[in-house]
């Protein structure tokens, strides 16, 4: 049994499990409930955990996931009980709030800057140190080792890589045996914002199917992680054979029309990739795979988890208008371009100290290709400005094809030459 009681109580609340699903038998997550409001928590799957949410104007709006884990600080011995106090907005609100909720003796002067300014920062600094000692703890439960253990359905084999935000991790279904790559974001991170980037991952993976990108198929929550499925691609990253040295210019073109082949694919389904760059690009047997659309954002006015204003990315290979937080499906053609530049000369074209400034206002060195549509291709893609960049992917794709026998060309001629040094 799980009482739920806000402050201030007008406010009610919504509540789900933490799955995002509807808790068997349970409240209807659509409906508000009162404070003081009961209801039995039902475990799906396994797992018992709700969500709460509350709204109210002039407060800021609450979200907040709670494990229900016997012997955390809200057990009562008999049920669960959660108190959740909404924060005021604005000086005078927190006033008024304090006032109504907190009474103290309220005199002019210094009595009132108690009310106002201290009892409030104290009250703020009290929440961050709680809400830090739950980070750790989650932090600490999540660190350990889950090689060998069991997720849902899959059993960990082995770490793959490991992330400011996620773990991979090679997985085989108990049922099937198939082996996939498992994704577990940092449970420290999950609040309403993470769990809407991972919800839309999913959905990007899901709507993308093409050879040249990764596909997700499955989704779920592991002790309130949340984590995807994806296909285990076998291979190198593009990254790892750049740091043996770059490529032949044929070799980097076909790369190239490889990547801009999925990549406009996505376009075409209304997503833009915005992390595009060598650590994302796994050479495979039969070709390449784009990977990591974690930070992948579909088109439209619905797109809003990040906003206009903030960046997301790599800085090295971002376009400045993404780095000035406006991205656009330019800015992969862009991030398209560095890569490009990074496969032929081995370096990144703009390095330095302060990467960001270069990109924003440095001028691009020439490619020096030796192909003078593949110097001038290049040049294109890390414009500054997008009205004077190359307009899409698909633009590229075409040209990178109008060209393929120069290239050709090129690689017979560099083959002959080395063998008449060679003989």
């Amino acid at each position: 049994m799980v009482r739920v009681e806000v402050v201030p109580p007008e406010a009610g609340f919504y509540v789900r499990h933490s799955s995002g699903a509807a808790m068997p038998g349970g409240p209807d997550p659509r409906a508000v409930l009162p404070s003081g409001s009961e209801f039995i928590a039902h475990a799906v799957n396994g797992e018992r955990g709700i969500t709460l949410a509350a709204r109210l104007p002039g407060y800021e709006d609450f979200e907040r996931t709670y494990p229900l884990a016997q012997g955390k600080e809200y057990w009562t011995g008999s049920g669960w009980r959660i108190g959740v106090e909404l924060r005021p907005l604005g000086a005078l609100s927190t006033f008024k709030h304090n006032l109504r909720f907190h009474p103290l003796p309220i005199y002019a002067g210094m009595a009132g800057l108690l009310v106002m300014v201290v009892l409030p920062l104290v009250r703020t600094r009290r929440t961050a140190v709680a809400l830090r000692r739950e980070k750790e703890y989650l932090q600490d439960r999540y660190e350990q080792d889950l090689v060998g253990r069991e997720v849902d359905s899959y059993f960990i084999e082995s770490k793959l890589g490991e992330g400011s935000y996620a773990q991979v991790f090679l997985a085989r279904h108990k049922d099937f045996g198939d082996v996939f790559a498992l994704k577990i974001l940092r449970p420290y991170l999950v609040e309403a914002a993470s769990l809407q980037r991972i919800h839309r991952e999913l959905d990007i993976g899901r709507r993308l199917k093409h050879p040249c990108l990764v596909r997700i198929v499955a989704f779920g929550i592991f002790h309130e992680a949340p984590y995807l499925v994806m296909d285990y691609v076998s291979g190198e990253t593009l990254a790892a054979v750049l740091e043996r040295g770059p490529l032949e210019v044929a070799r980097a073109v076909e790369l190239l029309a490889l990547m801009c082949e999925g990549v406009e694919y996505a376009h075409a389904e209304g997503v833009m990739h915005r992390d595009l760059k060598p650590d994302n690009i796994m050479l495979t047997a039969s070709g390449l795979k784009v990977l990591d659309f974690g930070v992948a954002r579909p088109s439209g006015d619905w797109a809003t988890l990040t906003g206009t204003g903030q960046a997301i990315g790599t800085p090295a290979y971002m376009a400045p208008e993404q780095l000035l937080g406006n991205p656009c499906f330019a800015s992969d053609v862009y991030a398209l371009g560095v890569i490009l530049f990074m496969m032929i000369r081995g370096v990144l074209p703009f390095g330095g100290g302060d990467v960001v400034a270069a990109h924003l206002s440095s001028p691009a060195p020439p490619l020096d290709s030796g192909l003078l549509w593949l110097d001038e291709l290049c040049a294109s893609m890390l414009e500054k400005s997008v009205s004077r960049r190359i307009p899409s992917v698909r633009s590229v794709l075409q040209s990178l094809r109008a060209n393929h026998l120069t290239v050709r060309a090129s690689r017979e001629t560099t083959t002959m030459t080395s063998q008449q040094r060679n003989p």
